[in-house]
């Protein structure tokens, strides 16, 4: 049976009630069925309890109380949405904060390392400075030596500072004389070796007018020998090539003996046979064929003459001309011999 009101049940409750109640309506019927149907759970009565405390003993009521809620949610979620966002910048600003910390770091770092490098350079200019010091007086000790060596070997080859000006200004006399200071010693040591070189210089000096034509007529001497020479080597240098052209021809020629030598075995050796290759020439084609009799195979184990024949025909082989048998096929070895494929037609051509 079901606890629901049929709606002419529902009618009739409302004009019963509203004998006692004239503004009782449908409605607040259906409301009170309703009621009736929650306070049979007891966390609403519950509920309805504390509500009722809520407006007696603080003065508010539900829909205010319920208000207050929502905002206090929304101000709630506000406050975590802010919150949220308050530790989205902490955690902007400790990375913000660790990043200047590593830069502050690698700062620290490379000023360390820039003036342990400072320290090492000022290390080792007070050293270069030292050394430089050191260097200095030692030139200048070495600067003494060297000049009191010089006045030694003055001393002891018996030069003094005048002489030294004379050679220097013999040496520009004879620049501007078209001459070198080594030229003139080359002629003096060439004079040198004539027991009286004064006399020798004379007949050259006779002989060519001045000594500028005499060293001009031995500088045209050794230009003529000069050409001679290269005249001689260029000579050389052709001869060389002609000899070189004779080994190349001479080994072409060998080359060429040993081809006509090969020529004249081929033709002793094949000459026999021409007669036979012309013949065989004027074939169209020509197949390779041997016989594959099981007997004569045996038979050629003792005797070689009883082995199984091998013939060329120009036509297709149906069997042995020898033994009349059809177990015959293409002779594979002369097929490789020739280069071609086993059972081709094989066309002997022959040179001219």
């Amino acid at each position: 049976m079901s606890d629901e009101f049929t709606p002419e049940e529902i009618e009739e409750a409302a004009r019963a009630a509203r004998i006692y109640s004239p503004g009782f309506t449908r409605e607040q019927f259906l409301s009170l069925v309703e009621l009736e149907k929650h306070l049979q759970d007891s966390g609403y009565l519950e509920s309805v309890r504390s509500l009722a405390r809520l407006e007696r003993e603080e003065g508010i009521s539900y829909s205010e109380a319920r208000d207050r809620y929502k905002e206090q949610l929304r101000q709630n979620q506000e406050l975590e949405g802010r919150v949220a966002q308050r530790r989205a910048d902490l955690e902007t600003l400790e990375e913000k904060i660790a990043q200047e910390q590593q830069a502050y770091q690698r700062t620290k770092e490379s000023r360390e390392q820039t003036e342990r490098e400072l320290q090492a350079a000022q290390a080792e200019l007070r050293k270069q400075q030292q050394e430089l010091i050191i260097l200095r007086g030692e030139s200048k000790q070495e600067k003494q030596d060297i000049e009191e060596e010089l006045a030694g070997c003055r001393e002891r080859a018996n030069v003094a500072k005048e002489d030294i000006a004379a050679a220097c200004s013999l040496k520009e006399q004879l620049a501007s004389r078209g001459f070198t200071l080594q030229l003139v010693l080359d002629i003096s040591q060439e004079f040198a070796g004539h027991e009286s070189a004064r006399s020798e210089l004379g007949k050259a000096i006779a002989e060519h007018g001045t000594l500028s034509k005499s060293h001009t007529a031995l500088v045209a001497q050794n230009e003529v020998q000069q050409s001679l020479l290269v005249a001689a080597q260029t000579r050389v240098r052709s001869l060389e090539e002609a000899r070189h052209q004779m080994e190349d021809t001479i080994s072409q020629l060998r080359t060429n003996a040993a081809e006509e030598e090969e020529l004249r075995r081929f033709y002793r050796r094949y000459q026999g046979v021409g007669v036979l290759m012309d013949y065989l020439a004027s074939w169209d084609i020509v197949y390779f064929v041997r016989c594959n009799n099981a007997v004569a195979a045996l038979a050629s184990v003792f005797d070689r003459s009883a082995a199984c024949a091998r013939f060329w025909t120009n036509k297709p082989a149906a069997r042995c001309p020898h033994c009349g048998l059809t177990m015959v096929s293409y002779d594979e070895q002369l097929y490789r011999a020739v280069n071609l494929p086993i059972g081709t037609p094989f066309k002997l051509q022959l040179g001219e």
